[in-house]
């Protein structure tokens, strides 16, 4: 089916709108999300690499000479370094549970933090109502044609001081925690994928008539290679 070019002639005033809006928050969102995935790629890339520094000297020294030994040592490493950091992140916790289990004393009542009237860190966010969002007909399909009608206008509460606080430092924890979950994964691909480099051999592009010149731990590893039978010396003639 050829589109029309008088098409979007014949569209409404909000349509176009639609569209224009529809176009601009997909390029938005491309972006923030190529962004995003560049970032979660270096970072965790960078973070892969940790693992190998901590493995180079056992692998270069030859006390780990397999892919089991390796895989075993560095998830062992991983885990402590995933153990370790998270140490802090969890002592964080218990101090965000101690500020908020004193504020919660002080005023008498399980603190609400997502009160949006006086006590909680919403009241500095605009609340929307999003049940009644407007919505509008657009080639048959029923979708969202304006803001939707607003319920709270931000503001500033001293009674939520503790609120803000809370939250900001939830904030840092959760960013934290996620830092240290993606750090282990990536050092669990790591481990995967240079594990298998390191100790499993291409043996496609050795010959048959190359095996006597193979390395010692080929000779050693039970691979038949020709024997090569030495010349024997022919005594002098007393001529």
């Amino acid at each position: 089916m050829i589109l029309n070019p008088y098409f979007l002639l014949k569209l409404s005033e909000s349509e176009k709108r639609f569209l224009i809006v529809l176009f601009f928050l997909i390029v938005v969102v491309l972006f923030v999300g190529g962004l995003l995935y560049e970032g979660i790629s270096k970072f965790m890339a960078r973070q892969g690499e940790d693992i190998g520094r901590l493995m180079a000297t056992q692998v270069e020294s030859g006390y780990i000479s397999s892919l089991k030994q390796f895989k075993r040592n560095s998830y062992r490493k991983s885990r402590l370094e995933f153990y370790r950091q998270f140490v802090k992140t969890f002592i964080m916790m218990l101090v965000w549970f101690a500020i908020y289990g004193t504020v919660s004393i002080f005023y008498r009542h399980w603190l609400d933090l997502f009160d949006y009237t006086s006590e909680g860190f919403t009241t500095i966010l605009w609340k929307f109502d999003y049940a009644n969002t407007p919505r509008n007909t657009f080639f048959g399909i029923s979708v969202i044609s304006d803001w939707p009608p607003l319920l709270h206008k931000p503001f500033f509460s001293a009674k939520a001081i503790p609120s803000y606080l809370l939250a900001l430092f939830g904030i840092v924890i959760i960013i934290l925690f996620v830092g240290q979950v993606l750090s282990y994964l990536a050092r669990t691909i790591f481990i995967i994928q240079h594990g298998k480099k390191m100790f499993t051999r291409d043996l496609r592009d050795y010959k048959l008539s190359d095996l006597s010149a193979a390395p010692a731990e080929l000779q050693e590893s039970g691979v038949n290679i020709p024997e090569v039978t030495p010349k024997q010396q022919v005594p002098p003639t007393n001529g």
